[in-house]
C-alpha cells in the first residue's frame, strides 16, 4: 500500500492562485490530505481553499511562513509531507517527482530545483547567501535551497521542528537536515510561481529576504560543522 501524503500549505494574499494549485495537487493520486494555513492574509485565500475542501487553519495576522507552517504542523497525518506553496497553478503537478523519490526509499528529503527564471527578477545575491550559509555550516552544497517546495518522510518532518521564523525557514531547514545525515536530493522541476521584478516591491521583498537569512546565518555563528 503506498504511503498517505499530506500537503502542508501556508498562504498568504493568494485568493488568484490557490485554487488552481489545490485542484491540480488533487490530481496526484497519493495525496490524501491538504492543509492550509491562511497566514493573516487580507484577501479571500482562505474562503478559496476551503471551497477546495481542504482543511483550513486561519492565524490572525500575517505571522511569516515558518510560523504558519508550524501552527500546521499538528494537523498532519500522512507518512510522507509535502510542503508546497500556494501560488504554483498548475505546475503543481511537478510535486509528484519530488514524491516518488520519498515514497520510493530514494531519499529522505527532495528538494524543487526550477528552471532557470525567464524574466528578470533579482541579482542573485539572496540565493547566494543562501547557498554559502548552507555550505559554511553544514559542508553540504545545494543549488535550491530557497525552493520552499519540499517532500519528506513524517520522521523527517518532525526532525525538522520547529521551523524557524521568518524568510529563513528553508536555510535553516537545509542547514538541520544536512547536520542530521537526512539524505538529500534536488530534483528538476518544471514549476512556476509569481517572481519579484526589479522594481520597488521587488527590491522590497529580497531586502527582507537577504536581511532575515543574513540575521539566521549570523546567529549560527560558532556553530560550524
Amino acid at each position: 500500500m503506498l504511503p498517505k501524503v499530506s500537503v502542508l500549505m501556508a498562504a498568504y494574499n493568494e485568493e488568484s492562485r490557490i485554487g488552481d494549485t489545490i485542484k491540480t495537487l488533487r490530481m496526484i493520486p497519493a495525496i490524501k490530505e491538504i492543509i492550509v494555513v491562511d497566514d493573516g492574509s487580507r484577501d479571500a485565500t482562505w474562503q478559496k481553499a476551503l471551497e477546495a475542501g481542504c482543511k483550513v487553519i486561519k492565524l490572525p495576522v500575517n505571522s511569516g511562513k515558518g510560523a504558519a507552517l508550524n501552527a500546521g504542523a499538528a494537523s498532519v497525518t500522512g507518512q510522507v509531507v509535502l510542503l508546497i506553496d500556494a501560488d504554483l497553478g498548475a505546475s503543481a503537478r511537478e510535486a509528484e517527482k519530488l514524491i516518488e523519490p520519498v515514497v520510493n526509499k530514494e531519499a529522505d528529503l527532495t528538494i524543487a530545483k526550477f528552471p532557470p527564471s525567464r524574466g528578470k527578477g533579482g541579482f542573485g545575491l539572496v540565493k547566494k547567501l543562501a547557498a554559502w550559509g548552507v555550505y559554511l555550516y553544514s559542508g553540504t552544497t545545494c543549488d535550491s535551497v530557497l525552493s520552499g517546495q519540499r517532500a519528506m518522510t513524517l520522521e523527517v518532518f518532525k526532525k525538522l521542528l520547529p521551523f524557524t521564523p521568518g524568510y529563513s525557514v528553508e536555510v535553516a531547514a537545509t542547514i538541520k537536515s544536512a547536520k542530521l545525515g537526512i539524505k538529500i536530493l534536488e530534483i528538476p522541476v518544471e514549476m512556476s510561481h509569481r517572481v519579484t521584478g526589479r522594481d520597488f516591491p521587488g527590491f522590497c521583498h529580497r531586502g527582507r529576504q537577504f536581511w532575515h537569512i543574513f540575521l539566521f546565518l549570523l546567529s549560527k555563528a560558532g556553530t560550524r560543522c
